[in-house]
């Protein structure tokens, strides 16, 4: 029998670093992002008993191992090595992705929720989303002692257009309810392009963690937290061009919270590319996840939309995205 789980990585808007336990268990944070049409996959079939190991790994590499403790990845080993259900029988696991790793899309927790609600499948258990977001979360931070902030499992596991809230002590979810007409128009104005230079978020991160657990970087975290706020009101109350215009001028102005908390986040190549795009009629833009590399979000005027296309696909490939309403299934 085979079994297949489909996980959408996540653009995370604003408030992001207050979703870290170093921040939110001293005060509150807060983020807003959404789901996207790009998905991570994670398959398993069961394998005859002629078949020499116990697992087949496929991703990347090809592992083929008699226990799941000699396997390599990371995320896959944790899951299974505790696992007698799968001690049983034979199992080919795999993996695919509609976009590279390392591209601060979300792609390493998108992929713990996608490889859990698998197992869960195969083992016919039904979990909540709010389960696999905090499962996946604690196995990247606690057990593979990651640098990862909990909203992109959150995004992933819900899908569609979510304020998450954090404290010590709870996980509020809020879903940002608006019309189609909205929605429509958010999604014909999006556009990532692709700068390269993929990366461990982890590693990147780290400067910035030292700040927040010291508290350096908590007057910017505060302001980057407000304006999750500042963007609700705006989808809320405005509506066309002046909606996009107000998301966008808010998101460049998280951009440059952003980058005073690391000097590991930005670099010449990315603000020449994003003047640019700004330049021929973006309304708005931030470099995704962690920093120096990988995806640019722009929000944009959609008149200039194929002009900014043209102009930035002559270096770094771009390409439309829409909000994914399912999250993990």
């Amino acid at each position: 029998m085979f079994y297949l789980s489909k996980t959408p990585l996540r653009i995370s808007l604003f408030g992001g670093g207050t979703d870290y336990p170093e921040y939110f268990h001293k005060n509150k944070g807060a983020v807003l992002g959404f789901a996207i049409n790009k998905y991570i996959y994670c398959f398993a079939s069961e394998m005859h008993d002629s078949v020499n190991s116990k697992f087949r790994i496929s991703y990347k590499d090809m592992e083929e191992v008699k226990k799941a403790k000699d396997i390599n990845h990371p995320i896959i080993r944790t899951l299974l090595k505790n696992n007698s259900f799968f001690k049983k029988n034979k199992w080919h696991f795999g993996t695919l992705a509609d976009v590279p790793a390392g591209t601060g899309l979300g792609s390493s927790s998108a992929f713990t929720v996608c490889f859990l609600n698998l197992l869960e499948k195969i083992q016919n258990n039904k979990k909540s989303k709010l389960y696999y977001a905090k499962q996946a979360f604690f196995v990247e931070k606690e057990i593979l002692k990651e640098n990862v902030g909990i909203q992109d499992s959150l995004h992933s596991s819900f899908g569609g257009i979510n304020i998450f809230k954090f404290s010590k002590k709870n996980i509020n979810v809020e879903s940002i309810d608006i019309n189609k007409e909205k929605i429509r128009l958010l999604n014909s104005s999006m556009i990532l392009c692709y700068i390269g230079n993929p990366r461990n978020t982890s590693d990147i991160v780290t400067k910035q963690i030292k700040g927040t657990i010291d508290g350096s970087n908590d007057h910017i975290l505060d302001r980057m937290y407000d304006s999750v706020f500042k963007a609700k009101e705006i989808l809320n109350k405005e509506h066309g061009s002046q909606m996009l215009k107000s998301i966008g001028k808010l998101l460049n102005e998280n951009w440059e919270y952003k980058k005073n908390l690391s000097s590991n986040i930005s670099n010449k190549k990315i603000d020449s590319i994003i003047s640019e795009g700004l330049r021929y009629g973006a309304y708005g833009c931030k470099l995704c996840g962690a920093g120096k590399g990988g995806f640019l979000f722009f929000i944009v005027n959609q008149k200039s939309k194929n002009l900014i296309k043209m102009k930035l696909n002559k270096i770094n490939p771009c390409m439309d995205i829409k909000i994914d309403f399912h999250g993990v299934n």
